[in-house]
């Protein structure tokens, strides 16, 4: 109908009978109640049933409750990552006060990258064999992005007296990381369970935010890691294992 800007279609049997007519009142009714369904979903919430002041108590509970237990569990994660990381943490003056900030970047990137997919699919941009497709053009975006949050980040932390440059590039190295990540991530999950006949919508901002924070605090580490290392042995003294 929006292709054609039609009003009504015919419907016929398998001898092209007439038996019926779908009209657009009828189409707007179906899209409206699916549109509703897939933006409940990517607020972590289970679809509603019925209107917002017509769903019970109880039912809000038990709608909104599992995702939000889901989600809190999938943030245990992210607290084991932070203690098993905490010497690193301990070993950098300010690391800390930079998690949130990197980590959040994270979640949005793979945001945006996941609400772009899932209505790509929905409205038949995107086809789940286009992945390799995807992943080049969100990859490329992600390092794009990444490179020019890393320079405000860089900035942004020399805006502070007692930060070195060390730490600021890491920081700065860590964003590009951290939203190519997030990208990559963002647009592969909604295929990947498209692929296993689940709605992509399931991917919701939030869970995968809660999966961008583990891994950007691993990538976070791991690039202090390798900084820590180039800076030590660019001065003469012994590498960290």
């Amino acid at each position: 109908m929006a292709k054609y800007d039609l009003h009504v279609l015919p419907v016929v049997d398998e001898r092209g009978a007439l038996v019926g007519m779908v009209g657009i009142d009828e189409v707007i009714d179906a899209l409206t109640k699916e549109t509703t369904k897939e933006v409940q979903r990517l607020g972590a919430v289970e679809p509603l049933d019925v209107p917002y002041f017509q769903t019970s108590f109880a039912a809000f509970l038990r709608k909104r409750g599992v995702w939000l237990v889901i989600l809190f569990v999938e943030e245990f994660f992210t607290q084991t990552a932070l203690r098993f990381y905490d010497p690193i943490f301990e070993a950098i003056k300010g690391a800390s006060y930079y998690v949130p900030l990197l980590i959040s970047t994270g979640g949005n990137s793979g945001a945006q990258s996941s609400t772009l997919v899932i209505r790509g699919l929905a409205v038949g941009e995107l086809r789940p064999r286009d992945w390799w497709k995807i992943l080049y053009r969100e990859a490329g975006m992600g390092v794009s992005l990444g490179i020019g949050l890393g320079a405000i980040g860089f900035g942004r932390v020399l805006m502070y007296r007692d930060q070195h440059v060390d730490f600021a590039l890491t920081v700065a190295l860590t964003l590009v990381g951290i939203v190519t990540t997030g990208c990559t991530v963002g647009s592969m999950l909604p295929l990947v369970l498209r692929r296993f006949g689940v709605d992509p919508a399931t991917s919701s901002t939030p869970f995968i935010a809660s999966l961008v924070d583990v891994l950007g605090i691993i990538v976070f580490v791991h690039v202090a890691k390798v900084v820590m290392a180039s800076v030590i042995a660019a001065h003469g003294g012994p590498v960290p294992p």
